[in-house]
């Protein structure tokens, strides 16, 4: 004898279910200056979170890999990283492999940046890509504090789907927002977000003219409007549209390509160049060359 469920009855343990396996993840890395050397200060990670610390030949930069274990997010996940860079030290960070957002069955993924460099220090923040499935609802928040004579690169990419798949990104939630202080106020900020008809919206001329990937690279630091020229001579090839600009000691470059591919194979040679041009002692990380 069988018993049946209303759907009712049946839709509460169903939700429940759901909630209760959701992926949280939080990772805090903090690095400072000792005996004239940069050294990890404070390490904590938890849920999906993970860091790595690949082994660095002697005199190179210590640095940071961010992992989810999750294999991706979707809706109801989060993830939290915060970075703090001491006075005088410096690091990179990065992720081993692109973050993947996947179809929401029901609210938004949520991923809080929070970035923290004091005086003297330097940072380079370069997560590799985010993409963006069809379907998908990310929230991401990042945060910025950059005492005056410390240093910033940041970069943060995402893709709408994966061109060499062929895939669309015909609806979703792509909430992205920047805050930037300098000595405790507000610098810069921004926001961005798109929402349900995503490819009509990135097809729309005056906002990306079809453009499926888009990055935006940070630099900042007391020399930013001099190198203003260098990363406007640096940006852009066939199948990218890039534009640069200054704010006083804060320089922002955009990139918009027709794919993830064509937009790593001009920001990488950026990347790098704007490193040496920075006079930042780090390389670009191994991650981004796999």
């Amino acid at each position: 004898m069988y018993a049946a469920s209303l759907p009712s009855e049946a839709g509460a343990p169903v939700a429940a279910a759901r909630a209760g396996n959701r992926s949280h993840g939080h990772a805090r890395i903090a690095f400072g200056l000792r005996a004239g050397h940069t050294a990890l200060e404070d390490l904590f990670q938890q849920g999906c979170s993970r860091v790595l610390r690949p082994h660095m030949p002697p005199g190179a930069a210590p640095q940071a890999v961010l992992v989810n274990t999750g294999g991706g997010i979707t809706g109801g996940d989060s993830l939290h990283t915060e970075v703090r860079i001491g006075a005088g030290a410096g690091a990179v960070v990065t992720s081993q492999a692109a973050e993947k957002v996947y179809r929401s069955a029901g609210g938004e993924s949520h991923v809080t940046t929070e970035l923290s460099v004091a005086e003297g220090g330097w940072l380079v923040w370069l997560p590799q890509e985010t993409i963006l499935f069809d379907g998908g609802r990310l929230e991401r928040d990042t945060r910025i504090s950059v005492a005056p004579g410390a240093r910033l690169l940041a970069c943060e990419a995402i893709g709408f789907g994966r061109q060499a798949r062929k895939e669309r990104v015909h609806s979703g939630l792509l909430r992205d927002s920047w805050r930037l202080e300098r000595n405790g106020k507000l610098a810069w900020a921004d926001s961005l977000r798109l929402e349900d008809d995503i490819a009509g919206i990135l097809a729309r001329p005056a906002i990306a003219d079809g453009a499926t990937a888009l990055a935006s690279v940070l630099y900042v630091a007391e020399d930013a409007e001099a190198l203003l020229p260098t990363a406007r001579d640096l940006a852009g090839c066939a199948h990218v549209t890039a534009a640069a600009t200054s704010l006083g000691h804060v320089l922002l470059a955009r990139f918009a390509a027709d794919s993830l591919y064509a937009l790593r194979a001009e920001l990488m040679p950026f990347l790098g160049l704007m490193l040496e041009a920075a006079a930042i002692p780090a390389a670009l990380p191994q991650a981004w060359s796999q």
